[in-house]
């Protein structure tokens, strides 16, 4: 009897870890076929620095993730610990989030660095792009498609506030939390153009009417 408990304990265990396994393999294989497709938009030739490339964004995909993960994990330890009241917990979890953003930092400043190693300066923002669903190109033309006098001045700080959410976008967990960042610095973005005397809603409006009248021609 004792040996069949021990023997069922065992089988658990095994089939527990091979299913991790699988998982494991299963995850490494989406991120590698991610980081395969960024890199083939950069025109690479020589098949080793690909290989590097590659290897760099997998490892890069991979650290966030174990910090995502564990973050989530100490977030949901924070919140069932008894001991904390909602005002303590919610200070724990600042602490454990200030923690991380110091950890995301250095994981992203080893990350353009290794990045650094094999690609250009032009080749690294095309990462970043795909990394981030080429969201900051796409927004940045749309603004220009929707306010035709934006001034060299406006058109440039509209790129410097997509350009420093695309840095923070790289590191977010999932494409929803990268489309928030982004969403936020676009609330920041038109704030800054009515600041500047722009009617938002007008020129949306005049836009709809310029596509509308480019699909019928």
């Amino acid at each position: 009897m004792k040996n069949s408990i021990l023997l069922i304990a065992f089988m658990l265990v095994g089939s527990f870890v091979l299913k991790a396994q699988s998982e494991r393999e299963k995850y490494l294989n989406v991120i590698n076929n991610r980081a395969d497709k960024i890199v083939k938009e950069l025109g690479i030739q020589d098949q080793t620095t690909y290989k590097e490339v590659v290897k760099a964004l997998v490892h890069q995909y991979d650290q966030l993730n174990s910090t995502h993960e564990k973050l989530d994990a100490a977030i949901k330890g924070v919140k069932q610990n008894q001991k904390f009241d909602k005002e303590q917990q919610q200070g724990e979890i600042e602490k454990l989030r200030a923690a991380q953003e110091k950890e995301l930092a250095i994981l992203h400043a080893g990350f353009i660095k290794n990045l650094e190693k094999n690609l250009d300066a032009e080749q690294i923002s095309q990462v970043k792009d795909g990394m981030t669903f080429h969201i900051l190109p796409k927004t940045y033309t749309a603004y220009q498609d929707m306010i035709l006098s934006l001034t060299s001045h406006q058109k440039d700080s509209i790129l410097a506030m997509l350009t420093e959410a695309r840095e923070k976008a790289i590191d977010a967990p999932s494409s929803d939390a990268k489309h928030a960042v982004f969403g936020k610095y676009k609330g920041r973005i038109n704030n800054y153009l009515s600041k500047e005397g722009y009617d938002l809603k007008k020129e949306g409006d005049l836009w709809k009417i310029r596509i509308e009248k480019q699909k019928t021609n």
